[in-house]
């Protein structure tokens, strides 16, 4: 397991395959307890949420009530 320290403070364990690949961006920890990054499209931004980057990495979609389809 590897740590990616948080630009505001917190701390994400990962394995060294997702570690390697997410260690691209500055993450931070939001007030919902979930490392995210944020980035500009269309003028907006946006706020990805490093579980949700994981699971497309791993192929998986998750439907709206929280299974793994």
């Amino acid at each position: 397991m590897r740590e990616i320290f948080l630009t505001n403070g917190g701390v994400t364990l990962l394995d060294e395959e997702d570690f390697q690949y997410l260690l691209r961006w500055p993450w931070r920890h939001n007030t919902r307890g979930y490392a995210t990054r944020s980035k500009c499209h269309d003028g907006q931004r946006i706020h990805i949420a490093m579980h949700n980057v994981i699971a497309q990495r791993m192929k998986l979609i998750v439907s709206a009530d929280c299974t793994i389809d």
